[in-house]
């Protein structure tokens, strides 16, 4: 999926990186939607 050619939340200024071209960075593969969801809650203490 592209992520450059849309503005995420309505937000102009605002930069948008995904995590599957974040991992392939880094060689690793990216996180399931699952993961993600559970790593976010964590983070916020839910």
């Amino acid at each position: 999926m592209e992520f450059t050619r849309f503005t995420a939340c309505g937000l102009p200024e605002v930069a948008m990186t995904s995590l599957a071209e974040l991992a392939a960075e880094q060689g690793r593969n990216a996180p399931s939607e699952k993961e993600v969801r559970d790593a976010v809650a964590r983070a916020l203490g839910v």
